[in-house]
């Protein structure tokens, strides 16, 4: 795995492909932010399933769940049309594990890295995220 996002960035990455939202919840003081799920809005409600939840931003923990990254999955499409594919999403996968096999034990992190780059999404350098 190309650790060169670090957790947060993937989930971060992967949330907004997903339609989760960053918006203003507030506190007693007036000044949180939190992110909002795909659920509280009438446009999607992706996740089916119960997953693990980061406990600093309350996002699907995508880097260490696989329930998660397998929600994640449901926003490939079968064409080159819209976000992705899952030809290409497949072949990414399996440069990412380094072989067909290693696809099948895949862990999260390896297929949160792979969605990213099939949707060109990753980042190979600090300075792009920095930018």
């Amino acid at each position: 795995c190309h650790q060169f996002m670090t957790d947060q960035e993937i989930r971060t990455a992967i949330a907004e492909i997903c339609g989760f939202k960053l918006g203003p919840v507030h506190d007693t003081s007036g000044n949180v932010s939190d992110w909002w799920s795909p659920s509280q809005y009438p446009m999607k409600d992706r996740f089916s399933v119960e997953i693990k939840r980061d406990s600093e931003t309350g996002l699907p923990d995508f880097v260490n769940d696989l329930n998660a990254t397998h929600e994640t999955e449901k926003v490939l499409v079968n064409d080159h049309n819209g976000y992705g594919s899952w030809t290409y999403y497949a072949n990414t996968l399996m440069h990412v594990c380094k072989s067909h096999r290693g696809c099948i034990h895949a862990t999260a992190r390896e297929r949160s890295e792979a969605f990213l780059r099939a949707l060109g999404k990753w980042v190979e350098n600090k300075e792009a995220i920095l930018a």
